[in-house]
């Protein structure tokens, strides 16, 4: 049974890298941060300046590092929401980005087993490697395009999540995985044709 789970986990995550590379064959891979200079982040600031009721205030919530601030902040949120990975970012979608599903929609259960139930020995190590890539990632403007770093730690939280809930109920997590083997299938089969 466990490499009936290895299988289904690598099977339901083929469907990132494929979808990356499918989505646009002519993209951009070089690395863009934050930390260029904003036009559009300056106006910002210059416009709510005339907000605050004096100028050392304005001057102290409003000043370039906000620009910069604000951007990381973004990306990092955008990262971490679940709607991102699972469903395309729908509905607030990235202007010139990868709006694509990431992961199966079933696979979330798993993941989210893993991460609030399971009491693994090395969860607090996954959780500390994905969160200091996350927060790196989040320095980049084309965040989008570095996020399958994330996809081995992704992988792992499956495996352990469906590995767990087999210990749990075999029955329910027989039934579950031969949903998420249908639900893999119908969207490798997507991807291809």
């Amino acid at each position: 049974m466990k490499n009936f789970i290895l299988i289904l986990s690598i099977l339901a995550f083929i469907i990132w890298p494929l979808n990356f590379f499918r989505a646009n064959p002519q993209l951009n891979l070089e690395p863009q941060t934050i930390f260029v200079q904003d036009y559009q982040g300056r106006q910002l600031i210059l416009r709510n300046i005339n907000l605050y009721p004096n100028v050392y205030l304005a001057r102290l919530f409003q000043n370039k590092a906000v620009i910069v601030t604000n951007k990381y902040f973004n990306n990092l949120f955008n990262i971490l929401d679940l709607n991102y990975y699972f469903f395309g970012s729908h509905p607030r979608e990235v202007v010139g980005g990868l709006n694509y599903t990431r992961l199966p929609l079933l696979t979330i259960l798993p993941i989210l087993w893993f991460l609030f139930i399971t009491q693994h020995p090395k969860k607090k190590t996954f959780l500390l490697s994905i969160s200091i890539f996350i927060l790196i990632i989040s320095f980049f403007i084309n965040h989008y395009v570095y996020d399958f770093i994330l996809w081995p730690f992704f992988l792992l939280f499956i495996f352990y999540g469906l590995e767990d809930l087999i210990k749990i109920n075999l029955n329910f997590s027989t039934i579950f995985s031969f949903c998420l083997l249908i639900e893999t299938i119908y969207e490798l089969a997507h991807l291809i044709s």
